[in-house]
C-alpha cells in the first residue's frame, strides 16, 4: 500500500511540474479556458491577478489584468489568503466589488479535483 501511495504522489509531483512549465501556445489555451470560466462566473468587472510573469503575459490584451502575485511584495486584501502558498500558475479572479474570488490557480484546481485525481491515477496505474 506504501509502494502505491509514493507511485500516486510521483504521478502528481509530475503533473505539478508539466502544469509549472508550460508555455506558449498549451499555457495561452490553458488560461484562456479558464479566464472565460471565470469570466462567466464574475462579469465583465472581474480584476485577475496572474500568478507569474509568464500567466501575465499570456493573458496579455486581456481587460483588468493586474501584475502578477510572485512580483508584489504585498497582495491587495482580496487575494492576501493566498499569500505564501505554492499556487504554481494560473491566476485569481476577483469580482469588481472585492466581495468574490475565484480560485483559478493550477494549485487550487488541483486541490477541487484531488479525489478524482487520486482516482484515476490508482485506477490507470493498478487496474479496479
Amino acid at each position: 500500500l506504501s509502494a502505491k501511495e509514493d507511485l500516486i504522489w510521483e504521478t502528481i509531483s509530475s503533473i505539478r511540474s508539466h502544469l509549472s512549465s508550460m508555455e506558449g501556445d498549451e499555457l495561452l489555451g490553458y488560461l484562456l479556458r479558464m479566464y472565460d470560466k471565470a469570466h462567466s462566473m464574475l462579469g465583465n468587472g472581474m480584476i485577475v491577478y496572474p500568478v507569474r510573469v509568464a500567466d501575465a503575459s499570456a493573458l496579455e490584451g486581456k481587460p483588468n489584468i493586474r501584475d502578477p502575485l510572485e512580483t508584489m511584495n504585498v497582495l491587495p486584501p482580496s487575494v492576501s489568503r493566498f499569500k505564501g502558498k505554492d499556487l504554481i500558475g494560473g491566476f485569481l479572479a476577483v469580482s469588481s466589488d472585492g466581495r468574490k474570488v475565484v480560485d483559478m490557480t493550477f494549485q487550487g484546481m488541483l486541490e477541487k479535483k484531488d479525489d478524482r485525481i487520486r482516482e484515476i491515477i490508482a485506477r490507470t496505474l493498478f487496474g479496479d
